[in-house]
């Protein structure tokens, strides 16, 4: 690896800023592999996560690099919960790796009403995807 430089799947070496870490998720050329490289701030800024998330990353490896300050964000993690991220991987994802949303979200909210519906409701996808 090159100084401040990341080897995408290409064999080119591209550089670390916002917008050259999400042209290489954006067009396969970097994924979990590659996540140690980035910059620790990125993990703060949603594009890269949802980008990620888009690209079919593993989903526990996207949230455990996501910067724990994001999990406090309500409209954060309503919009991780959309079903839309995980299929077609929703069965793998919560039955398999024994994967759990409380692992991450922070405690202030867990009891939101709203965030256990719509996780309840993914878990009801899962089982249906399964059938």
């Amino acid at each position: 690896m090159e100084d401040n430089k990341i080897e995408n799947y290409d064999g080119e070496f591209i550089g670390t800023s916002k917008e050259e870490i999400l042209d290489g998720i954006n067009t396969f050329n970097i994924d979990e592999e590659h996540y140690q490289q980035f910059p620790v701030e990125l993990w703060k800024d949603v594009d890269i996560i949802f980008s990620c998330l888009k690209a079919e990353h593993i989903i526990d490896q996207v949230f455990e690099s996501a910067d724990e300050s994001l999990w406090v964000n309500r409209e954060f993690v309503l919009n991780t919960l959309d079903k839309q991220w995980y299929y077609p991987n929703i069965s793998r994802q919560f039955k398999d790796n024994g994967f759990e949303y409380f692992d991450y979200i922070h405690e202030s909210l867990r009891g939101d009403k709203k965030i256990i519906s719509l996780i309840d409701k993914l878990r009801k996808h899962s089982k249906e995807f399964d059938d």
